[in-house]
């Protein structure tokens, strides 16, 4: 069970049921909300990279936002 799915569904502006999805994002570049039509296929594999591997360790935090950091130099 997720904590929160990966695409919120108000993203969602189309889904068909078919093979195509369009979803609604923000583009940070051009300031304007756009739409992206993708196939099912391709969605899925996009979220899929975003899957760390099992037992990866996952680093939040390092240098001097480390509450745990050992043996840090001060600059």
């Amino acid at each position: 069970m997720l904590k929160k799915p990966p695409v919120s569904g108000c993203r969602l502006a189309h889904y068909d049921g078919g093979s195509s999805i369009t979803l609604s994002f923000f583009n940070h570049r051009t300031n304007h909300h756009e739409n992206l039509e993708l196939p099912q296929r391709e969605l899925i594999l996009r979220l899929i990279k975003h899957i760390s591997e099992k037992h990866f360790r996952m680093i939040r935090y390092f240098d001097f936002l480390a509450n745990r950091a050992v043996g840090v130099v001060a600059y």
